[in-house]
């Protein structure tokens, strides 16, 4: 066994060769949360001029992995909103132009350019809509973390050589699977800090899969 630091913490318990096989397995698990984000995203299509996929990205503090969405419309996507709200025109009008490909100033074949303000009377109808009817939530982080957890699947924890017993790393694979999954239904009401309460949850599942070569 040989001592190893990582930003400031000591782990006595781990050959450096293993340390380095977990955290490849943990930048897998972040790699295929990533992929299924932009599946879901594109599936919904709820991409928004591209801003939402581009916005995915991974990030390490303190030797714990996550994934970071920063796009300024991802919770808003995520979660919904009740109505009664009233949005900002300026952003939605953006979404308009970038999204949906209305403009306030057109060029006819000539070339030359006048305003229709066709741009701004679609914000004016979609922000009063939203204001009354609010926006339907698409739950698009959980349905990737849902997806992420099918590819692994549901380990068998019982012992190869016969019997019922569980081992004790079996026993806490199990448990860190368990609270993976409640993180998993908080995931709606936190936002988009369900992602990184998520990969959490499968850091602490992950730690132990490397225990899991005496299982079937």
């Amino acid at each position: 066994m040989v001592q190893q630091q990582q930003q400031g913490f000591v782990n006595p318990y781990m050959l450096s060769e293993n340390e380095s096989e977990m955290g490849k397995f943990k930048d897998n698990i972040r790699d295929k949360v990533i992929h299924n984000l932009k599946k879901v995203i594109a599936a919904g299509d709820i991409n928004f001029t591209g801003d939402m996929t581009k916005s995915i990205h991974k990030e390490t503090q303190s030797n714990i992995q996550f994934v970071i969405i920063d796009s300024p419309y991802a919770g808003l996507v995520d979660k919904g909103m009740s109505p009664g709200t009233w949005v900002n025109f300026d952003k939605l009008h953006a979404w308009v132009e970038g999204k949906l490909k209305i403009l306030d100033n057109v060029t006819n074949p000539s070339g030359k350019s006048y305003y229709t303000g066709e741009a701004t009377d679609v914000t004016w109808r979609i922000l009063y809509k939203i204001q009354r009817d609010g926006i339907k939530p698409t739950f698009f982080v959980k349905k990737a973390l849902k997806k992420v957890i099918g590819q692994f699947g549901q380990a068998n924890l019982r012992r190869s050589s016969g019997g019922n017993k569980q081992g004790k790393w079996a026993k806490k694979l199990k448990r860190g699977l368990k609270k993976a999954g409640k993180i998993l239904k908080k995931v709606s009401k936190k936002g988009m800090k369900g992602v990184k309460l998520a990969n959490k949850g499968i850091n602490t599942a992950s730690r132990y899969q490397k225990k899991l070569g005496r299982y079937k």
